[in-house]
């Protein structure tokens, strides 16, 4: 039991790390790696 809880608190602190990348790159105006087909043509 307390290794399940363990492990869900380690995946939710993963995930809002994630988030936290993400949020940083988008803030920094990365490309993005997949770029929309409408744009991708023009």
């Amino acid at each position: 039991m307390a290794d399940d809880i363990r492990i869900r608190l380690a995946d939710i602190a993963d995930a809002e790390a994630m988030a936290d990348l993400l949020n940083a790159i988008i803030a920094k105006g990365a490309p993005r790696p997949i770029a929309p087909p409408s744009t991708a043509t023009g």
